[in-house]
């Protein structure tokens, strides 16, 4: 694949595999896509760049793989900004007192 800013060796797949997201990219990646595309907003670019080096960091649940499955949850909680809990019977754990856990339990 070849672009107007100079050459770099690629398949046609891989930039399929990169656009439709089957494959993570690097930061490496990104720049030379940026120039495909002809993309010169510099403020843009870094923003661009800056999400994939931060899309390779080890996330914090890497070290627990041994004993914890590392499924779409933990990655949503991870992306998550809210949290909602409807309990219709029961005080939320957290929001339970000694006295209410008590009472329940007996």
């Amino acid at each position: 694949m070849r672009d107007r800013h100079g050459e770099f060796e690629w398949h046609a797949a891989k930039v399929t595999r990169i656009e439709t997201a089957r494959v993570a990219v690097t930061p490496r990646d990104v720049k030379d896509l940026l120039n495909l595309y002809d993309v010169r907003d510099n403020e843009y670019r870094e923003l661009l760049i800056g999400l994939a080096r931060a899309g390779r960091e080890r996330a914090w649940w890497s070290e627990y793989r041994d004993i914890v499955p590392v499924g779409p949850f933990i990655r949503l909680e991870a992306e998550a900004s809210a949290l909602r809990n409807w309990e219709p019977t029961v005080v939320p754990g957290l929001l339970q007192t000694e006295a209410y856990t008590r009472a329940i339990s007996s």
